[in-house]
């Protein structure tokens, strides 16, 4: 089959980083995909307000944004001077609205610039595999000159983008428990969260984190909460607590007025961490909820990897370490993770044979009274499954990786979706291929009919460019046979 021949990237890539309103890793993700990439070519990274104090809390540095290599910041008024920019790339790009189509208006016009972009997750529709609302979010009106491409988001299974990869995480994650202790307790050197991990203060303690719960609680015009997860999740702590007879100490960063909001106000249930470092003793059987405030992205990964029981996390930088580190995690369930979640437990069935899929890495459903897991000896045995999680689990930089050779027509197309069966990926590349006279319709029909959720993809594309007619994409097929 003829490749597209969009022209090969010779000079720069950017990476929008800008229009979140809400999620840390609608900035971290394209980051740290950005930060691998420096290392082959020049990468520009745009920012907005918000991006830029997202990224100095996550690189530890409040001052300013420090200097990486190969890596340039940009804002929106200097994109039309990026000349040298060969390919735009957009990941989580419906959490970001507008700032997509103005990032590809602003760069500079005729170059055969290609656009790669990630769907999105916020759907009504509900379909596993193309829920993008293109007309809510005009993405149909952005088309690159060299073409554009769409892939399908970050998460676990075959046909998903990986999971990201952070050297915070990757300290950790082939550290014995004990060292791993060791190491999260040295970033917190002279306080109770120190003494804590290193069990020089209430040794018979265990320890676990949870992050989310906020989702609970506040409600958007994109999605409204899934009350209950943290209650559900709680109470399978306190069933391991009360069983072996020792005191629970969960760390959370969000507020305490949050996790208390959650909780329904339940009386005493949550402490700040200054009140819960006075303690002297900590009775058998309960669970102490201490909220930590703001943490560093350094100590929220220790907090993680220092866990003795399943900590709960939600969205796709948390999940992608809690992968990486391949221990037993709980995953919340959001409007934007659900197919995520669904990933998650085909990709435990794989990785282990002997899983039975129960649910507890998945929090219960709002309103189900039932814990996520039971006993401590139940996350002992299912450990394994978990560390073959992260050794079977895709790399989101190798994805990419296959998607820019798609691109460029470096690859063959059946050799890339035989590896990755992304049927996002696959629709777009044969939709472009078709449209330019490379890919017969007959061949064309039989992909489409071959792809679940083909006709909403379409419909909502066809809708959008009838109404906003992209550009003439005259470099996308140049010198390329047809077949």
């Amino acid at each position: 089959m003829a490749l597209l021949g969009i022209p090969k990237a010779k000079s720069a890539s950017l990476y929008n980083l800008s229009g979140s309103e809400h999620g840390f890793g609608d900035v971290v993700g394209p980051f740290l995909l950005a930060r691998a990439a420096a290392a082959k070519e020049k990468t520009y990274l745009l920012l907005d307000d918000r991006a830029e104090h997202v990224l100095k809390t996550f690189l530890e540095s409040p001052g300013s944004l420090p200097p990486l290599s190969n890596i340039v910041y940009v804002r929106k008024a200097d994109l039309p001077a990026l000349a040298d920019v060969d390919r735009l790339l957009e990941t989580f790009a419906g959490a970001r609205g507008g700032a997509v189509v103005d990032a590809a208006n602003a760069l500079p016009k005729g170059k055969p610039r290609t656009v790669l972009i990630t769907q999105d997750l916020h759907s009504p529709h509900g379909r596993p595999y193309f829920p993008i609302d293109f007309q809510a979010s005009g993405l149909g009106e952005v088309r690159g000159e060299g073409g554009t491409l769409y892939f399908s988001p970050a998460g676990l299974g075959r046909d998903r983008l990986g999971i990201l990869g952070d050297p915070a995480v990757n300290a950790y994650a082939d550290l014995s428990p004990a060292a791993q202790k060791a190491k999260a307790a040295s970033l917190f050197a002279d306080s109770y969260m120190g003494e804590l991990l290193e069990k020089r203060r209430h040794p018979a303690a265990l320890l676990s984190f949870a992050y989310g719960i906020h989702n609970e609680v506040f409600a958007t015009e994109r999605w409204q909460p899934y009350p209950g997860q943290f209650k559900s999740y709680l109470k399978g702590l306190r069933r391991i607590a009360r069983q072996e007879g020792r005191p629970v100490v969960l760390f959370s960063p969000n507020k305490a007025d949050v996790l208390r909001q959650a909780l329904g106000g339940e009386a005493g249930a949550v402490e700040e961490g200054e009140a819960f470092a006075k303690r002297k003793a900590l009775a058998k059987g309960r669970v102490y909820v201490v909220s930590t405030g703001n943490l560093s992205n350094s100590q929220f990964v220790a907090l993680t990897a220092a866990a003795d029981l399943p900590y709960m996390i939600e969205g796709d930088s948390a999940v992608s370490a809690a992968v990486r580190l391949g221990k037993p995690f709980v995953m919340m369930k959001g409007p934007w993770g659900l197919f995520g979640i669904d990933g998650l437990s085909r990709a435990l069935t794989e990785a282990e044979a002997g899983w039975a899929s129960r649910v507890y890495p998945i929090l219960s459903e709002p309103g189900n009274d039932t814990p996520n897991f039971s006993s401590l000896d139940e996350i002992h045995r299912d450990a394994s499954a978990f560390k073959n999680l992260r050794q079977n689990s895709r790399d989101w930089s190798s994805s990419l990786a296959d998607i820019v050779a798609l691109s460029e027509g470096s690859a063959e197309p059946e050799e890339i979706f035989r590896r990755w069966p992304d049927p996002m990926l696959r629709y777009s590349w044969a939709r472009l291929a078709h449209e330019k006279g490379s890919l017969s319709t007959a061949a064309f029909t039989a992909l489409k009919a071959s792809l679940p959720g083909h006709e909403i993809l379409e419909a909502m594309i066809r809708a959008k460019e009838a109404k906003n007619k992209p550009p003439a994409c005259p470099a996308l097929f140049s010198g390329v046979a047809r077949d």
